[in-house]
């Protein structure tokens, strides 16, 4: 089963927190309104490449071997 729905929801979550910090931290150092438009576009251009990573690889840190088995190598 791929997990695109699943890592978009995670990712969408994780950017709602990190526009508000992104004002924040924009405030709090003195940073152009620049700062925040370039977090924005980089959030929305990560839409499609966590989509087409998490499409790719949907058994990403799950392996063909059974537990506790290690490859040889020769």
């Amino acid at each position: 089963m791929r997990r695109v729905v699943i890592v978009l929801a995670i990712y969408l979550a994780v950017a709602f927190v990190v526009l508000p910090a992104t004002d924040w931290a924009r405030r709090l150092f003195a940073l152009p309104g620049l700062f925040s438009d370039l977090v924005r576009i980089g959030l929305a251009l990560g839409i499609p490449a966590a989509g087409v990573l998490a499409w790719m690889y949907p058994t990403l840190g799950q392996s063909d071997l059974p537990r506790g088995d290690t490859p040889r190598e020769e």
